[in-house]
């Protein structure tokens, strides 16, 4: 027997509130469209049901008004889907183009791009996700980008279930009464709130903690002060993922995807993050994230003061930049040393400002002939 249709008088009548409507909902579309993209291990799938905007709008959000007897209308069998990696990047895009001002919003985006970044498998997409993870980063001020150390044990999924089981029971009333909720129960939030955010999470523990949060701060609303300690712990949690995802992606084996996670560092912690890779540039054989690199010191100049953890004089400190740099000028890719020569121009006081390896070096070593290198300043 074939489940009670939506009437078709019905659809015409709700079919104009769909446009005025339906960009409430759109985001939505979008993880969904991720989900169905990508199996369990992050692997792209081939067969799944993809959804556009408005057959998003109408399945999930109005056609509940309509189902009667237990109709399964809102469900769309699975079809093949011919070139998986291309559609996740089209998502992607359209998904980083929504306004993050929105909570529940910026959530979902960090959710996923920090899924992504990190575990998809075509280059381009995981590129993409680190490239608006910089956009969340700076909006959020995350910090250092630090992965979870080694030696530290996440929180397992038992003692993150009864986490967040004491943060949805904390949160029922501030849901049922809102602004009218206690100061008992208002506190209950907040504590339960604590319990989750002193949690040692991965980024995998971090991104379901993270939706789970996202979904009671949408339902409590924006507006909502009783409702403010979820708000926080949501944008705590995006924070922890974008930390943690860029971290990662520092290290992935494409050197487009490090590259781009080079520039979302700095989006994240600003100019004193470039002190971690100065001090590493040996290391780095990729021209690509090299030249990405120097082009960053040349729009933001260098650090200033001493490095964290460092016991150095500024003036030390200063001048080991400035030697990194020019370390750089015995590369064998000439756009390399082109690079470090404009970025040098832009920090060192008193270079000759030339595209001319030698008279970088002429300069370096007149600079050092009396002794002691003078105090450099960034300008």
């Amino acid at each position: 027997m074939r489940p009670p249709s939506v009437p078709i008088a019905a659809l015409f009548l709700v079919a104009p509130l769909a446009g005025g409507l339906g960009g409430c909902h759109v985001v939505e579309s979008k993880a969904w469209n991720l989900n169905e993209l990508h199996d369990e291990s992050t692997h792209h799938r081939y067969t799944g049901a993809l959804e556009g905007d408005t057959e998003y709008f109408f399945r999930h959000v109005l056609i509940g008004t309509f189902a009667v007897g237990g109709a399964t209308v809102s469900q769309k069998a699975p079809g093949p889907i011919e070139d998986p990696a291309q559609v996740c990047l089209e998502n992607l895009v359209e998904l980083e183009d929504f306004d993050a001002s929105n909570t529940n919003v910026a959530a979902i985006q960090v959710e996923w791009f920090a899924r992504l970044a990190v575990q998809d498998p075509w280059i381009l997409s995981r590129e993409r996700s680190v490239i608006a993870l910089g956009r969340a980063a700076r909006r959020l001020s995350a910090g250092i980008p630090t992965a979870l150390p080694k030696d530290a044990q996440p929180a397992g999924a038992q003692a993150a279930s009864e986490a967040l089981a004491g943060l949805v029971r904390a949160a029922r009333p501030v849901l049922e009464r809102g602004a009218r909720a206690t100061a008992s129960e208002r506190l209950d939030l907040d504590a339960a709130c604590k319990v989750v955010s002193d949690l040692v999470l991965d980024l995998d523990g971090a991104r379901r903690l993270l939706r789970a949060t996202s979904e009671l701060a949408k339902s409590v609303g924006d507006r909502n002060d009783a409702g403010k300690p979820l708000l926080e712990l949501s944008q705590d949690l995006q924070r922890r993922c974008v930390r943690q995802a860029l971290a990662q992606a520092l290290v992935d084996k494409e050197p487009r995807v490090r590259a781009a996670a080079v520039e979302a560092s700095v989006a994240s912690a600003g100019t004193k993050v470039l002190d971690e890779f100065l001090f590493q540039l040996d290391r780095e054989e990729s021209p690509e994230v090299l030249l990405r690199f120097l082009e960053l010191v040349r729009q933001n100049g260098l650090p200033t003061g001493v490095p964290e953890g460092s016991d150095v004089t500024p003036e030390v400190a200063n001048e080991r930049r400035l030697k990194a740099l020019m370390d750089l000028l015995v590369r064998p890719e000439s756009s390399v040393r082109v690079g470090a020569m404009r970025a040098l121009a832009r920090v060192a006081p008193g270079g000759p400002r030339s595209l001319r390896e030698e008279d970088w070096q002429a300069w370096w070593l007149a600079r050092h002939e009396g002794g002691l290198p003078k105090p450099p300043v960034t300008p």
